[in-house]
């Protein structure tokens, strides 16, 4: 979308900084980006790829990898579907907004809707990766939009923070650790960057992963490589700013009411949203069929992306065209 003459100052700012921030974030092969405005002035990035005149599906991503993090779900059902992906306000190659307060999850989910209004799509699928099944389920909160259905990846109901590893333990040090993030970002920006490149540092972190139980074996080193370059050039206090807004979101009151087929998506090794938090969505929701990958942490898209796109098409099957 081409800007207005009356652009005001700032969204040309902001403008010009995301055009450098767009360059500097490498894009899944056959998926192209594009932009349009929120109604607040947010400049928000989107993806598209697929088939021109397939049933389209969108796609929200989580915090810990932007579109990347699909990749391989995106090529499996390129053939069949039309995909859009899109960033999260402030993250990737979206801009931030003018008010830095406008970061909560009711406000990408109001991006998300704009996001499908500004590409004239009829009933998607909306998928949700962690943060993504939050902001797909806070769509219901205003209006009950027209969709065929959902498929929650690795999402729970309730306050994240709160839940995670099972323990209170996380939500209470989590202050401490975003204002460290918010303090201490530009300063450590340039050595993450660069450790971020190295290829043996990221396999280092990947061992820990595993022997702390986060990751999986079958964890694709390639994508989460090239995902970790991408994470460190985010800036580690808009990050903590949206993460803190996260956590204090609750979309259980909603569950009842999201009356279309839902596929739940969890992991049998799933310690940030355990197994047993996305069981609840199973009971809550009043069409949801569950699929569990007993082996997948809360990295199953880059642990066992095939064996989730083969059960989307299921789902999708399921649905229709």
């Amino acid at each position: 979308m081409t800007p207005s003459r009356e652009e005001p100052a700032w969204q040309k700012i902001a403008r010009a900084v995301t055009t450098y921030r767009a360059r500097a974030f490498a894009l899944p092969p056959r998926v192209g980006r594009r932009y349009f405005f929120a109604e607040d002035g947010t400049r928000i990035a989107y993806y598209v790829a697929g088939r021109e005149d397939g049933p389209p599906i969108v796609i929200s991503a989580g915090l810990g990898g932007g579109v990347r993090a699909w990749s391989a779900v995106i090529e499996r059902l390129s053939p069949r579907y039309r995909l859009y992906a899109w960033d999260y306000r402030g993250l990737y190659a979206s801009s931030p907004p003018k008010d830095g307060r406008r970061m909560a999850v009711e406000h990408h989910a109001s991006d998300l809707r704009q996001l499908i209004a500004h590409a004239g799509l009829e009933r998607p699928v909306l998928a949700g990766w962690s943060m993504g099944v939050q902001v797909n389920f806070e769509l219901f909160r205003a209006l009950s939009p027209e969709v065929r259905g959902i498929v929650s990846v690795h999402g729970a109901p309730g306050r994240i923070l709160e839940t995670a590893f099972d323990s209170r333990t996380f939500s209470n040090v989590a202050p401490s650790i975003f204002e460290g993030m918010r303090r201490h970002w530009r300063g450590l920006e340039r050595p993450m960057r660069r450790l971020a490149r190295s290829r043996r540092v990221a396999e280092g972190f990947m061992a820990v992963g595993r022997g702390l139980g986060v990751m999986d074996d079958t964890i694709d080193p390639d994508l989460f490589h090239d995902m970790a370059r991408d994470w460190v050039k985010l800036g580690l206090g808009r990050y903590a700013d949206v993460f803190e807004r996260l956590g204090e979101h609750d979309a259980s009151d909603l569950l009842p009411g999201i009356d279309v087929p839902v596929l739940v998506i969890s992991g049998g090794k799933d310690k940030f949203t355990p197994k047993h938090r996305s069981d609840e969505l199973l009971r809550a929701l009043p069409q949801a069929v569950g699929f569990t990958l007993p082996n997948a942490t809360h990295f199953g898209l880059l642990e066992y992306p095939e064996a989730i796109a083969d059960r989307m098409l299921l789902f999708l099957d399921e649905l229709g065209d």
